[in-house]
């Protein structure tokens, strides 16, 4: 599972919201309520790097100088996802979850999709479950 950092969370909230591709000064401009100073943005940004969350997406002149522009390499949805099934206690958590949002739906056709994706998961896990034990 990754683990971020407050600093880490922030930026990556802030390139998952943008439509392109940020540059350091871009994060540092962007981010109003931002925990960490300015200086820091380099340590957070190869962090980011080391855990594969971000990518250099290119470069942006300025001024004179070239940058490095940076996405996401992961969108904040499947990121959320897998801390929840990576977690310690996932089956029990993702059963609740799932719940949850069942409870938020409130038309037939939602419901009818998700009965057919739980079918197909049900013979996905049967079809490798017997070709384990063939």
């Amino acid at each position: 599972m990754i683990k971020l950092t407050k600093s880490e969370q922030e930026v990556m909230e802030l390139l998952w919201a943008s439509e392109e591709p940020l540059s350091s000064r871009e994060i540092i401009a962007k981010s109003k309520d931002k925990t960490w100073k300015d200086s820091y943005i380099h340590i957070i940004i190869n962090s980011l790097l080391e855990k594969n969350m971000i990518q250099v997406s290119g470069f942006k002149q300025t001024t004179k100088n070239y940058t490095r522009i940076f996405s996401p390499t992961i969108s904040k949805d499947k990121w959320m996802i897998s801390q929840i099934s990576e977690s310690e206690h996932s089956s029990s958590t993702i059963k609740y979850l799932f719940g949850e949002i069942l409870q938020q739906i409130h038309d037939q056709e939602s419901l009818n999709e998700l009965s057919d994706f739980i079918e197909k998961q049900k013979k996905r896990i049967e079809k490798n479950r017997r070709g384990q034990t063939d």
